[in-house]
C-alpha cells in the first residue's frame, strides 16, 4: 500500500468518523497525551458526545441532499471544562469543512475577541500550524495562495471551488455586533454569557438572548444551529431553548435537567451533561475530581450550580426553595385586620443609567402584625420598568387614596438616597401630588443602596423568610415577582423588587418578635457573618485565551 493510498484512507476515515477526526484529525488526543495537567478528553464522555453530532449532522446533510428545507438545531449544554468549545467549536467546524468545504459558517459569542479567538484556532488548523493532529500530513494547507480573504475577522479557506459565493467561509460577530448581512448554512453560537460581563452590565443577559433570537432571520431556512454553552443563569440562551422553544431529543447518552421534558412541538435536540450524575458521582473525574467539586461548592455555590450542574435555580446553593417559598403565600382572607402599613419605593426613573438598562419602579405596600410575632405580610407591588415621575406619582397617590378609603395609613415610606439634589426634587414632587388631591404628604425615610448595602439587605431579609417572618399574599403578580427574584438572586439580572421589600426589616420600620421570658431566640441567623455570601473569583491566568484545548478555555 502506497503512502498516498494510505493518507486518503485515514483521511476518509477521518472524514466519515468524528470521534476519530476530533482524536487524530484535529489532535485532541496528542494534545491531552502531551499535556497531562490538562487531559479533559474523556472515551465515553466524548466519544457519546461525538456520536451524538455525527448523527444530527448526517441528518441535516441528507435533508438538504433530498431538496427538504428544514432547520437543524443542536444544543451542546455541558459543563465548564468539558471540552466543549474545543470539541464542538474549533473541530466541529473543521470537521464540518470537510465533508463540505462550501459551507458558509458564522460564528458568535460574549465579545468579538471571544469569536476571534475561535476562528484562530481554526485557522491554526488550516495552516497546518497545529502542533497536535494529523490534519497537515493527511489534508495539506488549506491556506489560500491567491489573495482569497484571510483576516482575523473573516477566512475563505483555499478547498472552496465555487469562488463566486458572495459570503466567507468563516466569519464570526458577537452578541454585541449582531448579525452581519451575510447567510449563513452554519450558525455556532458558543457561550454567549460571560460571568464578568453579567457584573458589568446588568443587561448583558437579555443582550445575549435578544441576539440569539435575530439570527433567526439571518440563519438559511435549511441551516444548521450549534449552541454551545455552559448556564450562568435561569434567564439565558438555554433557558430559552428549553422552555420557550422546546425540546425535541435528549442524547440517550446524555443526561437530562430537572423539570425539562420533550415535547412534540420541540425543534431542539439537546446533549445536557451536568459534573454529577444522579447518584452523586462525578461525570468526568479527570478534570472534576469529587473532592474539587465539594470545595467548589462550598467556596461558590451559585457558580458551581449554574456552571458544574448546569441548573442555576437548583441546588444547596439556593438559600431560598421554590417549594418552602410556595408555603408562605396566603388567602387574601387570611390577612390580618390589625396590620400597620409600611411603603417601600425604588424609583429607577431618578438615574438615566438604570432606565436605560431597564431596571423596575416599584412601589411594595408591606403589613406588620401588631400580635408580637414579628411576622410581615407582603401585600402587594406595583412594578414597571416604563413609568417616568408623573406616572410613578400618579401610581404613588392612587395607592394611598385607597389605603385612605379603607382607614389605613401607613406609618412609614423608604426610598433610595440618590445625590445630585433629586432628592429635594423627588421631595416636592412628592408633595405637590399629594396636596393636589387633598392630602398630606407621607415623610420619606432615604436608605443608600450601593452595591454591596443592597446585597448585604437582601441577604438578611431572606433569613427572615428563613425563620417563618414572612407572608406573601395570593393573586398579586409584583408578589410573585418578588418571590421569583428571591429564589434566584444571583442569578437573575433584576432584583429591583426584592430590594424595595427588603426596607421592610431595617430598623424602626420592621417590629422584631417579642420573646416571652425563657423562649429561645430564633433570631440567631441574623448574627452570623456574610462571609458565606462572599464568593471569590477565580483569577484569569495569562495564557487563559491561548490554550487551545485548555479546559478552561471551554
Amino acid at each position: 500500500m502506497t503512502k498516498n493510498l494510505t493518507k486518503k484512507l485515514i483521511g476518509e476515515a477521518m472524514r466519515q468518523d468524528f470521534w476519530l477526526f476530533l482524536n487524530y484529525g484535529f489532535g485532541a488526543k496528542f494534545y491531552c497525551e502531551t499535556k497531562r495537567d490538562e487531559d479533559w478528553l474523556d472515551s465515553t464522555v466524548h466519544e457519546n458526545l461525538a456520536n451524538w453530532f455525527q448523527k444530527h449532522v448526517e441528518e441535516w446533510e441528507s435533508w438538504r441532499r433530498a431538496g427538504i428545507r428544514k432547520t437543524k438545531k443542536l444544543l451542546v449544554c455541558i459543563p465548564r471544562g468539558f471540552g466543549k468549545s474545543t470539541a464542538i467549536t474549533a473541530a466541529g467546524s473543521c470537521w464540518l469543512h470537510l465533508r463540505n468545504p462550501e459551507l458558509v459558517t458564522l460564528i458568535s459569542s460574549y465579545g468579538e475577541e471571544r469569536s476571534a479567538a475561535f476562528l484562530g484556532v481554526i485557522k491554526s488548523v488550516f495552516e497546518g500550524k497545529s502542533s497536535f493532529g494529523w490534519w497537515n500530513d493527511v489534508y495539506g494547507s488549506w491556506e489560500p495562495t491567491d489573495g482569497r480573504e484571510w483576516k482575523v475577522t473573516s477566512i475563505v479557506h483555499a478547498m472552496r471551488k465555487h469562488t463566486e459565493t458572495r459570503d466567507p467561509s468563516f466569519e464570526i460577530t458577537s452578541i454585541n455586533k449582531g448579525a452581519t448581512g451575510g447567510r449563513p448554512d452554519v450558525f455556532i453560537l458558543d457561550d454567549p454569557i460571560s460571568e464578568d460581563k453579567i457584573g458589568e452590565d446588568p443587561n448583558h443577559v437579555d443582550k445575549a438572548v435578544r441576539h440569539f433570537r435575530s439570527m433567526e432571520f439571518a440563519v438559511k431556512t435549511n441551516g444548521l444551529w450549534i449552541v454551545a454553552l455552559t448556564r450562568k443563569t435561569d434567564a439565558d440562551v438555554a433557558s430559552a431553548i428549553m422552555s420557550a422553544d422546546g425540546v425535541k431529543s435528549f442524547a440517550e447518552t446524555g443526561m437530562r435537567p430537572k423539570d425539562v421534558q420533550e415535547v412534540e412541538t420541540g425543534v431542539w435536540d439537546v446533549f445536557f451533561m451536568s459534573a454529577r450524575d444522579p447518584l452523586g458521582k462525578p461525570t468526568l473525574p479527570r478534570v472534576w475530581t469529587d473532592d474539587k467539586l465539594n470545595e467548589v461548592e462550598r467556596v461558590n455555590p451559585l457558580r458551581f450550580a449554574a456552571e458544574l450542574m448546569n441548573e442555576p435555580a437548583e441546588g444547596r446553593h439556593a438559600p431560598l426553595k421554590k417549594e418552602f417559598v410556595d408555603k408562605l403565600y396566603i388567602n387574601y382572607d387570611q390577612i390580618p385586620p390589625d396590620l400597620r402599613y409600611s411603603v417601600h419605593i425604588d424609583t429607577a426613573f431618578k438615574e438615566r443609567e438604570k432606565v436605560a438598562r431597564g431596571d423596575d419602579n416599584v412601589i411594595a405596600l408591606v403589613g406588620h402584625s401588631t400580635d408580637g410575632s414579628g411576622i410581615v405580610y407582603f401585600l402587594d407591588a406595583l412594578v414597571s420598568n416604563r413609568w417616568n415621575s408623573e406616572q410613578f406619582l400618579e401610581q404613588l397617590v392612587g395607592l394611598y387614596q385607597r389605603l385612605k378609603m379603607q382607614g389605613k395609613r401607613p406609618f412609614a415610606m423608604t426610598d433610595e438616597n440618590v445625590g445630585g439634589g433629586k432628592q429635594g426634587l423627588f421631595e416636592q414632587a412628592v408633595q405637590s401630588h399629594f396636596h393636589a388631591v387633598g392630602m398630606s404628604a407621607p415623610q420619606i425615610t432615604f436608605v443608600t443602596r450601593t452595591k454591596a448595602s443592597k446585597e448585604s439587605r437582601i441577604r438578611i431579609s431572606m433569613d427572615y423568610w428563613l425563620m417563618g417572618k414572612v407572608r406573601l399574599v395570593r393573586g398579586h403578580l409584583g408578589i410573585d415577582k418578588l418571590a421569583h427574584q428571591m429564589i434566584r438572586y444571583g442569578i437573575v439580572p433584576f432584583d429591583d423588587v426584592a430590594e424595595a421589600f427588603s426596607d421592610c426589616f431595617m430598623p424602626g420600620v420592621y417590629v422584631p418578635e417579642k420573646r416571652m421570658k425563657g423562649q429561645v431566640d430564633n433570631t440567631v441567623a441574623m448574627k452570623r457573618p456574610l462571609d458565606d455570601y462572599i464568593y471569590p473569583r477565580r483569577e484569569k491566568k495569562k495564557d487563559d485565551e491561548l490554550s487551545i484545548m485548555s479546559p478552561w478555555w471551554n
